[in-house]
């Protein structure tokens, strides 16, 4: 798992690092400007950035002709925390930026996702280990995690679960799903009464029909639909529903038996038909976008591995600028309006600007290629659809070359991948 940091920055960490761990003494020698570039396949002006930025804060001095020395161990930093989360999604949205507006300009604060990935977890530790003064970390539910936390080097702070072999150990927050749920429905009570019977869904692998639910719905212009159906949606579920539905919508009586058409019928068969193999490419574009941007060092929900139960992948890119150019890819890849460049605006429902990339034959339809994203910290973009793997395929190459062609990843930083 490769770190994405500023490259001079791996110059002022290994300092850093070398002091905080006692390698480092003052007045000893650091490496040479050729030892850096060598040992990190660095440029001289990159490793003269660095150096720079260590010698404008006092930590190193230098003698002409000779080299760099530490010239203090005791290097004056405000709170510098490493917050590890275990996935992103809206809830750990929120809760990041409740929490950079509680502490506001008081620390530097680098977030990460480990997605449940044990080893991704460990290694992210280990890599920041001596960096940060503070660590807070989103285990979940792994366990025998006490030796790993223990040889951090700053103050531990757990969240969103207890972990009973750490009691008393660190400071915790966490959630008590059990106890939340509970009084959420007795609060809920005077609502419910009205209601026979009851059923909460929550089977990612199962449809909701499959563990209860009486009826569902959704959009033909999404993946039921194949790319191929222009309108419409559909109702699934116990008969006696339906007909209720089909009542509804036109009148007693006559139900689904009637109706228009839109001259559609043929559209909306071929593409339930195709349906499987459109969305098996879109799919497996997804899958594709999740491994190239995962091994540049980004965190990507779902990862490579993971199973997965629809069509979006998240990526976390850490700037507006990476937001924007990831989009603007994607729209050059695009089938309608590729020569559009997509900017970020304010839309309403959202607290930021937001940008979007589509050119699809269906307007709206989120099976063809798409991407959009608020442009906020944490700088995720959601990318989804192709109508075919090939298209999915050019969609992600053309949002790394427009990273490229930006300078938020490096061609350097491509060939390490």
């Amino acid at each position: 798992m490769k770190r994405n940091e500023s490259k001079y920055k791996q110059v002022v960490n290994h300092v850093i690092e070398g002091i905080n761990n006692g390698s480092y003494k003052k007045g000893d020698w650091i490496l040479s400007i050729n030892e850096f570039r060598k040992n990190y396949n660095l440029s001289r002006d990159t490793v003269f950035a660095g150096l720079s930025e260590l010698k404008s804060k006092g930590i190193i001095d230098s003698t002409p002709g000779v080299g760099y020395y530490i010239a203090t161990t005791r290097i004056a930093q405000k709170l510098n925390i490493f917050l590890l989360f275990n996935e992103f999604n809206e809830f750990k949205e929120d809760l990041y930026n409740s929490f950079i507006s509680s502490i506001r300009k008081t620390a530097n604060v680098d977030l990460y996702f480990h997605n449940y990935n044990r080893k991704v977890f460990e290694t992210l530790i280990n890599e920041a280990n001596y960096k940060y003064t503070t660590y807070i970390l989103m285990p979940g539910k792994f366990t025998n995690i006490a030796p790993l936390l223990e040889s951090l080097s700053g103050r531990v702070f757990l969240l969103d679960h207890f972990h009973p072999e750490l009691a008393g150990k660190y400071s915790s927050v966490a959630q008590n799903f059990e106890k939340d749920t509970y009084e959420a429905l007795v609060y809920g009570l005077p609502h419910l009464k009205k209601y026979d019977h009851i059923i909460m869904v929550q089977k990612e692998e199962k449809e909701p029909i499959e563990v209860g639910a009486d009826m569902i719905v959704g959009s033909l212009i999404k993946n039921p639909g194949g790319g191929l159906a222009p309108i419409g949606g559909y109702i699934a579920g116990r008969e006696d529903l339906i007909e209720n539905c089909a009542y509804r919508l036109t009148s007693p009586g006559l139900g689904k038996e009637v109706g228009a058409s839109l001259g559609v019928m043929q559209s909306f068969y071929q593409g339930f038909f195709l349906a499987p193999t459109v969305v098996c490419g879109a799919l497996k574009g997804a899958v594709f976008a999740a491994n190239i941007y995962e091994g540049l060092g980004y965190p990507v929900v779902p990862d490579g591995k993971e199973s997965r139960h629809d069509i979006i992948q998240a990526v976390t890119l850490g700037s507006a600028e990476g937001v924007i150019a990831f989009c603007k890819g994607i729209q050059a890849a695009a089938p309608v309006d590729s020569y559009v460049s997509p900017e970020p605006w304010a839309m309403p429902g959202y607290d930021s600007d937001v940008i979007m990339a589509a050119g699809a034959f269906v307007q709206g339809s989120s099976i063809e290629l798409s991407a959009d994203g608020p442009v906020k910290p944490p700088y995720a973009v959601y990318f989804q659809g192709g109508l075919t793997w090939y298209h999915a395929k050019l969609g992600i190459l053309k949002s790394l070359q427009s990273l490229l062609d930006a300078g938020v990843v490096s061609r350097e930083q491509i060939e390490q991948a």
